[in-house]
């Protein structure tokens, strides 16, 4: 049966090391003296918890703290704790993924069988050249996705303004503003992976057409799968109050962020 091994122990040294738990420096409970260290197994392994229970684990899971390889359910994977599973600080254990602590565990259960009969565990780094290599190959593959996303972001931004642009006439005498259909001047560009809406004016202010462009442009956004975003400013002489403009922009599913700057996902 697995023991709970969540209390601390009753000594420091190692054994209070590799637990996680125990007296040593700090007495309080929970609390790791020198460190809080946590086992990974190498293998797919079930076994039988205190209440019956059966509880399967998969290579690379963490599987409880260190000194649980000398547990009943682990000895015949562990040859009685003599050779015990890998074990890493808690705190990089979950800076990895499963398959990177899965490739770690089972290079040391490899040198494990490796070593002469010394009756003495083998030490593995846990950021050995494997697992500099894991780690360098995650970051490239994290790089290149976040390329990716900037590139796929960018072509539906372009595609956005190049349909906005000829569903909308130029403005006479101000080259960055638009006309939608004779009824509404907007500014609109695209900024930091976003499309921007520096501003928007009825040329008939209270008939409705501030309504009818904002659903427009956001079924635009929709279809293009881009995310707008603006600063509820009034702009002109009839323009709504503040306070309006932001209640205005929420029926379009426009939120406030931290620096009360709106923002809209699109919808799928």
């Amino acid at each position: 049966m697995s023991k709970d091994r969540s209390e601390g122990s009753t000594h420091g040294g190692l054994d209070a090391w590799f637990k996680g738990h125990g007296e040593g420096k700090s007495k309080a409970k929970g609390k790791a003296p020198y460190g809080d260290w946590v086992a990974i197994t190498p293998v797919k392994n079930t076994i039988t918890k205190d209440d019956g229970e059966k509880k399967t684990y998969e290579a690379g899971d963490i599987v409880g703290p260190c000194g649980i390889s000398k547990d009943p359910d682990w000895k015949d994977l562990t040859n009685n704790g003599k050779d015990p599973l890998k074990c890493m600080p808690r705190e990089k254990a979950h800076g990895l993924s499963k398959s990177e602590r899965s490739e770690l565990a089972k290079n040391k259960r490899k040198k494990e069988k490796e070593k002469p009969n010394t009756g003495k565990p083998v030490n593995t780094p846990t950021f050995g050249e494997k697992a500099k290599e894991i780690k360098k190959k995650s970051s490239l593959e994290k790089r290149i996705a976040e390329l990716e996303d900037k590139i796929n972001i960018k072509d539906k931004l372009d595609k956005f303004m190049t349909e906005f642009w000829s569903s909308t006439s130029s403005h006479p005498f101000d080259r960055s503003s638009r006309i939608w259909k004779n009824q509404m001047i907007a500014e609109v560009r695209p900024f930091d992976g976003k499309i921007h809406i520096s501003w928007i004016q009825a040329l008939e202010p209270r008939k409705g057409s501030g309504n009818a462009f904002m659903a427009w442009i956001c079924n635009l956004a929709d279809k293009h799968q881009v995310p707008m975003g603006l600063n509820p400013e009034p702009k002109g002489q009839n323009a709504m109050p503040k306070a309006e403009l932001k209640k205005f922009y929420g029926k379009f599913n426009f939120k406030k962020d931290k620096y009360s700057y709106m923002v809209r996902k699109p919808n799928p």
